[in-house]
This record gives structure tokens, C-alpha cells and sequence, in this order.
């Protein structure tokens, strides 16, 4: 492979990483609502797209490291996409817990120990007293909460509920 190829072919791979890191956070933004956002973006997310697939099909057959440069591009840029999605998932939600009153004590002291807030109401299920954690939180803390109660109390029911206020509804 000769230099001038070596080059084409990295740039195939930056325009494919740009291409689907913007495209996965586009995707996640417009299940948000965020249509100006999203518009912006599918701007540089096209333009990316159809310069890649015009190196990619220009001399297929010759110069078939294209193909494999803008491959292996968006492999990373769909997993760069998930991540700048998940540090900016900004967001609130709701997480609620029915944990058996067995389990519950674990789960306070780690999610103490966690600094999250929480409410705990008592009840009945069919078999035995459970307990009724709602946990509110950033989305960017969801994941250390099924973490702890992963650890904990791995048979507990877990509910993620997304909060939107009014304005975000339009």
C-alpha cells in the first residue's frame, strides 16, 4: 500500500468515527426531543457520510483497505458515540426498587454509603413484606444504582423511569 493510499485510508476511518459517533448521539438526542439539536447534528452527520461513501465505492476493487478503514471507523465511532452520550446524558430519573425487607437493609447502607437520596415505603407482596425504594438521580448516576443493587441484592425488581418536565415535552 502506498503512502497517498495510507492517508485516503485514515481519512475514510476519522470521517467514519465522526460519522457514527454523531449519528449514535443524534439518534439518542431526538428520543429526547431535542429537534434543533438533532437537525444540527445530521448536518455534519450526512456530509461525513456521503464524503466517506465516495472514497469507500471510488476504486472498490482496487483499494479494498477503504472498505476495512471505514469498517473498523465505525466500530469505534458508534462505541465513542455511546460513551459522549452517556457523560451527557443529561437527564432525570426515577429509579424505584421492590426489594424483599431482607435485602433492604443491605441496600440502604449502600446506597447511603453512595450518597443517593431515597424514599422507602413498606408494603405486602403475595409471599412477604417488601419494601418500596423510589431513588431519585441524574441519568449519569443510573448505572452506579444497578451496580449496587446488582451486588446486594441481585433478585430485586428494578424500574427506571425517565422524568421530562413540560418543556421538554414540546
Amino acid at each position: 500500500m502506498e503512502m497517498n493510499e495510507l492517508y485516503i485510508c485514515l481519512f475514510a476511518f476519522i470521517l467514519a468515527v465522526i460519522e457514527l459517533g454523531f449519528y449514535t448521539v443524534r439518534v439518542a438526542m431526538s428520543v429526547k426531543g431535542n429537534r434543533l439539536a438533532v437537525s444540527a447534528i445530521a448536518i455534519i452527520n450526512n456530509i461525513c457520510c456521503v464524503l466517506c461513501m465516495g472514497i469507500v465505492f471510488t476504486g472498490f476493487t482496487e483499494y479494498p483497505y477503504r472498505a476495512l478503514a471505514y469498517a473498523l471507523g465505525c466500530t469505534v465511532g458508534s462505541y465513542l458515540g455511546i460513551e459522549i452520550n452517556r457523560k451527557m446524558a443529561a437527564g432525570t430519573s426515577f429509579i424505584s426498587l421492590i426489594a424483599d425487607t431482607e435485602d433492604s437493609k443491605i441496600i440502604k447502607e449502600a446506597l447511603q454509603k453512595g450518597n443517593f437520596d431515597y424514599t422507602v415505603i413498606k408494603g405486602r407482596g403475595k409471599d412477604k413484606d417488601r419494601e418500596l425504594f423510589k431513588i431519585p438521580t441524574f441519568s449519569t448516576r443510573k448505572i452506579d444504582i444497578l451496580k449496587i443493587v446488582h451486588d446486594c441484592a441481585p433478585g430485586t425488581m428494578v424500574i427506571d423511569e425517565v422524568i421530562h418536565t413540560q418543556n421538554k415535552l414540546s
